[in-house]
C-alpha cells in the first residue's frame, strides 16, 4: 500500500505574548490509503493541530507535509485550497452547516464550490444522503435535524467529492452515546468500502475502534499501535 499521507519532523510553534508554545514537536508519521487512523491524546496533546496541518488549514513552523507522494510547503494559497476541495473531505464535532440551507443543499455546497453542473451536483448529494440514511430528509433544514443527523449530512458533504482522505475532529464529542455508536459504524462502513480516514478523538474506546492508534502528548507521537 502506498502512504496518502507521510509527516516528516513536523513541527508547529504558536507565540503566546512572550512565551513559545510547542503544539507539535518533530513529529513523524504515515498514512496508508485505505487505513483508518485515530489521532488520540489529552486536551492541548496537539492533535487538532496535527488535523489542521494535515488538512493545510495551516501551515507548520518546521517540517514537512507530504499528501500523495507530493510537497505541500510548495503549494500557493490557491493550490492548497484546490487540494482541500478535491482531495480531502472534513468532518467537525459541531458539523458546521449553513442553517438556512436544507440537508441536500448542504451537501452539495462542495460540489458547486469546484464549478460542476447542478443536475451532478444534486444527484450525487441525494446519493450520499441516501447512503448515510437521510433519504426522507433531503429538504429538512438543520434545525429539524438530531444532532446524529446533522452530523450525518456533514459526512454526506464531505464525502460529495470523492475526496481520498477523511479528516474527522471529534465527530462524536457533540452527540451521546448511542448516536456516537452510530456514526462510528458509518465511518467503519466507509473504511470498509476503501475510504481512508484519520479521526481526531480524545475517547479511548472510540480510537479502539479504529485499525490503528496514534498517542499525542505535549506535542510528540508517544506510541503507535494497530488494533
Amino acid at each position: 500500500m502506498k502512504d496518502i499521507v507521510r509527516v516528516e519532523n513536523l513541527t508547529k510553534v504558536y507565540q503566546m505574548g512572550k512565551v513559545p508554545v510547542r503544539a507539535l514537536d518533530q513529529v513523524d508519521l504515515e498514512v496508508e490509503e485505505g487505513g483508518f487512523v485515530s489521532i488520540i491524546g489529552p486536551s492541548g496533546a496537539g492533535k487538532s493541530t496535527m488535523l489542521n496541518m494535515l488538512g493545510l488549514l495551516d501551515n507548520p513552523t518546521d517540517g514537512e507535509i507530504f499528501i500523495k507522494g507530493k510537497k505541500t510547503s510548495t503549494l500557493t494559497q490557491t493550490e492548497k485550497a484546490g487540494v482541500r476541495l478535491t482531495n480531502l473531505g472534513f468532518v467537525f464535532q459541531f458539523f458546521n452547516l449553513f442553517p438556512e440551507l436544507t440537508a441536500l443543499e448542504n451537501a452539495m455546497l462542495p460540489l458547486m464550490m469546484a464549478g460542476h453542473p447542478g443536475r451532478e451536483c444534486r444527484r450525487r448529494a441525494e446519493e450520499l444522503l441516501q447512503k448515510v440514511g437521510l433519504g426522507d430528509r433531503l429538504h429538512h433544514k438543520p434545525a429539524e435535524l438530531s444532532g446524529g443527523q446533522q452530523q450525518r449530512v456533514a459526512i454526506a458533504r464531505a464525502l460529495v467529492n470523492g475526496p481520498e482522505l477523511l479528516l474527522a475532529d471529534e465527530p462524536t464529542g457533540n452527540l451521546d452515546s448511542k448516536t456516537a455508536e452510530q456514526v462510528l459504524e458509518l465511518f467503519n462502513d466507509l473504511h470498509r468500502e476503501g475510504q481512508t480516514i484519520i479521526l481526531v478523538t480524545h475517547e479511548e474506546t472510540l480510537a479502539r475502534k479504529t485499525k490503528r492508534i496514534i498517542r499525542l502528548v505535549d506535542g510528540r507521537v508517544v506510541q503507535k499501535e494497530a488494533n
